[in-house]
């Protein structure tokens, strides 16, 4: 499936059923091999955003751009299906997070929306219809669909759980250098898992990791429910420093069927994992 050549993908996801949802932006406009197309509607100057869904043999089932046309940029950041198949969807711009349903024509039918939300990285459901989002937020604060949780620092990363209801059960947060995409993935125990990559040590709850010692690192850490921390894993600082883990781009944590977490990215030198688990890619400047 090709869907041109100034096309941005950016999320996708698939249900049981191998209905697949993708979202991005493009310049000019989306044209798939089988004929549908999205035309920009703000003209050429912006990016737009598109939303599309197919079925399971590619055949496009509908097509739409993401209105009103933003110019300062909105990004569709994470793409779902909860526990009775619905699809979801995530944009922001920077100012403003909102969480989207839609229906089966391709329709926003509830939206819960996240006041000063910079990024979002993942939104996740459990199997009883509790939503996990992560993403980065600051001072003053973010207000989840109507329930205002504090920021102390201009920069901070966080995890929260909605009920099914979309009330604000809890957040938590942790000091950052800038605006970053943490991931969060949920399993089928409702517990959750959290990745990201810290730009210096960073705490959260009782789970403290350290930064990088050469240019990257990468934490993972599982919480429950109501937002208590269980136990946290990062690559062990070196002595003598051998190697680093470093988290792909946008979709690299995914929870296996029994609830493993599995993480995708890129080694350099040899990196000790413990229990036995060693990767190695040569030197430290060798991928």
């Amino acid at each position: 499936i090709e869907l041109g050549d100034s096309v941005l993908l950016q999320a996708m996801a698939a249900d049981a059923n191998g209905r697949l949802v993708l979202g991005g932006r493009f310049f000019r406009q989306v044209h798939l091999g089988n004929g549908g197309l999205i035309p920009a509607v703000n003209g050429n100057e912006f990016p737009e955003t598109f939303l599309l869904a197919l079925d399971i043999d590619g055949g496009l089932l509908w097509q739409r751009n993401i209105a009103p046309p933003d110019p300062q940029g909105t990004d569709v950041q994470s793409i779902t299906f909860d526990q009775i198949g619905r699809a979801w969807y995530a944009t922001c711009d920077f100012l403003r997070a909102d969480i989207k349903r839609l229906d089966d024509e391709g329709n926003d039918v509830e939206t819960r929306p996240l006041e000063n939300a910079k990024t979002i990285g993942a939104i996740s459901f459990d199997p009883w219809g509790g939503l996990y989002v992560s993403g980065a937020t600051g001072d003053p604060g973010i207000t989840v669909n109507g329930t205002f949780f504090p920021m102390g620092t201009t920069y901070r990363m966080f995890v929260l759980r909605m009920q099914q209801d979309g009330s604000a059960q809890w957040l938590s947060s942790a000091d950052d250098v800038t605006f970053q995409r943490p991931l969060v993935a949920a399993d089928a125990s409702g517990h959750a898992y959290l990745a990201g990559s810290p730009f210096d040590s960073l705490t959260f709850g009782n789970l403290h990791f350290h930064g990088p010692e050469w240019n990257s690192t990468c934490f993972l850490a599982r919480l429950d429910s109501t937002g208590l921390f269980q136990w946290g894993f990062q690559p062990p600082q070196g002595a003598p420093f051998t190697g680093q883990f470093s988290l792909a781009g946008n979709a690299s944590l995914g929870v296996s069927g029994n609830g493993d977490a599995l993480l995708l990215g890129t080694t350099n030198g040899m990196v000790d994992w413990g229990n036995g688990v060693v990767t190695e890619a040569g030197t430290i400047q060798d991928r």
